[in-house]
């Protein structure tokens, strides 16, 4: 379960003269079926989910995601209500997902316009998407990266290091929020180097 993982690679951040050796508020976990039941026991207030504006059906967590909530993101889709265009920002409530009350959608746009300077950019976007909601645990489907596993790692990294830069700027470590993310197996080893501060080789 989440819970039971809550010190499991985890980055340990630079000395801090204030608090000592930091711990950072980051969980990998690899996207499995099982992950539903992660989802539903697990402790968070907010689920983010990147989408792309030209991938249908959804990949990834989403689609996951989709299936638990009865179609509930399709549906969206299929009215225009959340495109995935880049940029775009759709804030719902989830339906049979209980530890995840709220549910944010990020566009990425269409992903063969995105290189890796956009996707460190879409890392940026979404941490401020979540910021400005004050979501203080939140679980992130992070985008498939069968095509092209450099663009979600640009943005897992790029979202990394933003909130390694809130844990260490915390008066108290305890108080920063706690990141759940959730990838392909494919991509987990790489994610895990990014967490711990090595250099991901790919």
């Amino acid at each position: 379960m989440i819970q039971d993982e809550a010190h499991q690679n985890v980055r340990a951040f630079p000395m801090s003269s204030r608090t000592g050796r930091l711990r950072s508020p980051l969980r990998v976990h690899e996207l499995t079926m099982d992950v539903l039941d992660l989802l539903e026991g697990g402790p968070a207030d907010t689920l983010v989910l990147p989408v792309w504006s030209d991938e249908r059906p959804l990949t990834g967590l989403a689609a996951l995601v989709d299936w638990r909530a009865c179609g509930q993101l399709s549906a969206n889709l299929r009215r225009g209500l959340t495109t995935g265009a880049h940029g775009e920002s759709t804030l719902t409530l989830t339906r049979g997902i209980p530890s995840a009350w709220r549910m944010v959608l990020v566009g990425l746009g269409p992903r063969g316009d995105l290189d890796r300077e956009g996707a460190e950019a879409a890392g940026d976007h979404l941490y401020e998407v979540i910021r400005r909601l004050g979501a203080r645990r939140v679980i992130l489907g992070v985008p498939s990266g069968r095509r092209d596993p450099s663009l979600p790692l640009a943005l897992v990294e790029a979202l990394f290091e933003r909130l390694g830069a809130d844990a260490l700027a915390a008066a108290d470590p305890r108080d920063a929020p706690i990141w759940w993310a959730i990838a392909e197996p494919e991509l987990i080893p790489y994610i895990r180097a990014i967490a711990e501060g090595r250099s991901p080789s790919r």
